[in-house]
C-alpha cells in the first residue's frame, strides 16, 4: 500500500538513481549502450534501483552472511599479522615493554625501526585500525601516556625535544 511505501522510504532513506545509474554503465562498461529516443525508458527502471534492492530476502541474507564471514576472517588474518598487537603471535617485544595499563602499553621501538636513539610508541593493548576508532577509555590512557613522556623527556637535563 501507499502508507508501508511511504514508512519504508521514511526508515530506508530514499535511493540516489543518479549513482546507481552510474555504477550500472561502469559495470556494463564498454558495452554499455544508451536507449534511442523511441524506446520505452520503463524497461531501463532497473539501471536505476540499486542492486540490493533487487534480491529477495532470501539472497540478501546469504549476501549478508558471506559478507561477515569474510570480514571474520580478515580480521583474523589481521590479528594474526599484526605486529603491534599483544594478542598476536607476532608480538616480539615482549622483552621491551616499558609500561603497560589496562588499555595501552608503552614499548621502546626496536633500533631497526627507530628514527631517533630512545624512541618509544604507545599503542592500544587490543587491535584497533585507526586511533579514532578506539574508545573513550583507550584514547584517555594514550594521552595520558603521551603526557607522561612529555614530562619526564622536559625534566631531562638537557631538555630532549619531543
Amino acid at each position: 500500500s501507499l502508507g508501508d511505501l511511504i514508512r519504508r522510504e521514511r526508515i530506508e532513506g530514499v535511493q540516489d538513481y543518479d549513482s546507481n545509474f552510474a555504477n550500472h554503465v561502469l559495470k556494463k562498461g564498454s558495452k554499455f549502450k544508451m536507449l534511442a529516443d523511441e524506446d520505452d525508458e520503463a524497461y531501463a527502471l532497473g539501471w536505476f534501483e540499486d542492486s540490493s534492492k533487487k534480491m529477495d530476502d532470501r539472497q540478501r541474507a546469504q549476501r549478508q552472511m558471506r559478507q561477515r564471514a569474510s570480514d571474520k576472517d580478515r580480521l583474523q588474518v589481521n590479528l594474526d599479522l599484526c605486529t603491534r598487537c599483544m594478542e598476536s603471535k607476532r608480538f616480539g617485544r615482549r622483552d621491551a615493554l616499558i609500561s603497560q595499563s589496562e588499555h595501552a602499553y608503552l614499548c621502546a621501538d626496536g633500533f631497526n625501526q627507530c628514527i631517533l636513539p630512545g624512541q618509544v610508541f604507545i599503542s592500544p593493548r587490543e587491535h584497533c585500525s585507526a586511533v579514532t576508532a578506539v574508545d573513550e577509555d583507550v584514547w584517555m590512557e594514550l594521552r595520558n601516556y603521551q603526557k607522561c613522556l612529555v614530562r619526564y623527556f622536559d625534566a631531562q637535563e638537557p631538555a630532549k625535544a619531543v
